[in-house]
């Protein structure tokens, strides 16, 4: 019997349903009515212990509410997309904590092209989101939305990612995962763009898995992206 997966996110909760049927044969009420929630543990690391997150308490509470135009770019485990195949176990979570972690060493590391890490978010003694913000200025920066936006510099733009990934392998890591067509690279004040995605970002050679699949991670995979990037 096929078995069908739905999994929803909101602010700081997950939800998973398994239906033992094909999906044009489950209702909308059937799958509402299957879903169960994700413990926490499965998607949220421990806040404190071995790691220093900062306390990042003036971001909104109502989550949902807030325009990541307006404010500090979110971050948040990507629940809906990773869960499936996780189902059970912890992988997320310490995925997650990989990040923030690398996220704080950042900070010792700072770039122009590289988000600013500005602290977490917590709820039930667990970090739920991170805030991201411009490296242009400090704290929470707010952009201002023009009536007819200026022209996006192309080179200007291209150069300042090569840039922040050539500092990311001074330090021995590679991104590995770049991509335009996501959150990963956003424009922050003057249409500077920084990266603020780094779930796969890991030390050269160190080995890491995505949906089942073994990779390696190796500065090439960011040298086909950046080649990408310019033909995007």
């Amino acid at each position: 019997v096929a078995f069908t997966q739905f999994i929803i996110q909101d602010n700081v909760r997950g939800y998973h349903a398994e239906i033992p049927k094909a999906p044009i044969q489950i209702t909308d009420r059937e799958k509402w009515n299957a879903m169960q929630r994700i413990p926490d543990h499965e998607i949220y690391p421990v806040a404190g212990g071995h790691m220093n997150y900062g306390d990042y308490s003036d971001y909104p509470d109502d989550l949902a509410d807030t325009d990541a135009s307006e404010c500090t770019t979110l971050r948040q485990p990507r629940v809906v997309e990773r869960y499936g195949p996780l189902v059970g176990t912890d992988e997320l979570a310490r995925r997650w904590e990989t990040e923030i972690n690398f996220c704080e060493f950042l900070t010792q590391h700072q770039h122009p092209n590289i988000g600013l890490y500005l602290g977490g978010i917590f709820e039930r003694g667990r970090i739920v989101a991170t805030a991201m913000g411009d490296p242009g200025r400090h704290g929470v920066f707010r952009m201002v939305r023009p009536a007819k936006p200026p022209p996006l510099d192309v080179e200007k733009w291209l150069a300042g990612i090569e840039s922040a990934v050539k500092h990311l392998h001074s330090l021995g890591y590679a991104h590995n995962n770049l991509r335009p067509d996501l959150d990963h690279i956003v424009a922050g004040r003057g249409k500077t763009p920084y990266i603020c995605d780094f779930e796969f970002c890991r030390p050269f050679g160190s080995h890491f898995a995505v949906r089942g699949t073994a990779f390696v991670s190796d500065p090439k995979h960011d040298l086909a992206a950046l080649q990408k990037l310019r033909k995007y």
